[in-house]
């Protein structure tokens, strides 16, 4: 009874429950780049939960895609209650149509080991070289 397959035509919906794994192993007889499994949402969410678990996605490349013709939806967040981090990548790429930035409660650091360019056609900053003898300038980043 803790182990059933349950397809309830009243309720629209079916559940597989497994007191223990699950496999589901596919794509044997399927040429390398064709797609051998699908899961599929007409409407509404698909959630993948691992309470007390990690989640590890692992295949030779991963695409993360959002679309939608609406200006609040189409986009792609992660949030962390901890540390986000890339550990290893050849090259890390940001390329954005609009605008990209970084924000840092408490410290941003940047370290280029070999060398760093800022190419840009306008430059505007506040920094630690334009306090005055008081604290602060009184400029406004505006003014810089």
């Amino acid at each position: 009874s803790r182990h059933h397959f349950i397809m309830d035509e009243t309720l629209k919906s079916s559940v597989l429950m497994s007191p223990g794994k699950t496999t589901i192993q596919c794509g044997e007889d399927v040429k390398r780049d064709d797609r051998a499994l699908s899961i599929r949402s007409k409407n509404g969410d698909i959630l993948i939960d691992a309470t007390h678990g990690r989640i590890k996605i692992q295949a030779k490349n991963i695409e993360f895609v959002a679309k939608s013709d609406r200006p609040e939806e189409g986009n792609i967040e992660f949030r962390s209650d901890n540390d986000f981090e890339v550990t290893k990548c050849r090259d890390f790429v940001v390329n954005s149509t609009r605008n990209a930035r970084i924000d840092a409660q408490n410290l941003l650091g940047l370290k280029s080991h070999k060398q760093m360019h800022f190419i840009t056609s306008l430059f505007k900053g506040v920094s630690a070289i334009t306090l005055g003898k008081g604290g602060i300038t009184d400029k406004k980043l505006g003014d810089l």
